[in-house]
């Protein structure tokens, strides 16, 4: 699927998912453009570069389409980090009103902040950081 780094796939995930299992990881050119291939077919693409739910940083690379919204969510404990690598995506932020995120921009979200995510961009990619290990019930949706 990913030609410079090993994956497996994560079937038990909502949305089309991979997991890295190489001890570093470059993610270059090359991976963004397969993940803008496999968006053809999928409304999301996730690719965790963090190795589990155990892990102390929770990195993830999300390529997401024009279709695709995320609906508004918190993390009731952590913070999160977002960068946009390719297109431009809109973040609904309850209470404050809607940031627009381009390309190189970074968007620092507080805890027990509801925020939904939309791509303005036929598709976007972006990173998404959260401190972990990831605990299902850190995350409410509305």
């Amino acid at each position: 699927m990913f030609s410079e780094i090993t994956c497996k796939r994560d079937f038990n995930a909502k949305s089309l998912s991979f997991n890295v299992v190489d001890d570093y990881v470059v993610l270059s050119k090359v991976t963004m453009a397969e993940i803008s291939k496999l968006l053809k077919d999928n409304n999301m693409v996730r690719l965790c570069v963090h190795s589990g739910k155990s892990e102390l940083t929770q990195f993830m690379v999300i390529g997401i389409t024009s279709k695709t919204y995320i609906r508004p969510h918190k993390n009731t404990s952590k913070d999160k980090i977002y960068c946009v690598v390719k297109g431009v995506i809109e973040f609904d932020i309850y209470k404050t009103g809607k940031i627009i995120l381009k390309e190189k921009e970074i968007l620092k979200i507080k805890k027990n902040t509801y925020a939904s995510i939309v791509s303005i961009s036929d598709e976007s990619i972006y990173h998404e950081i959260v401190s972990g290990p990831f605990v299902d019930s850190d995350t409410e949706y509305v």
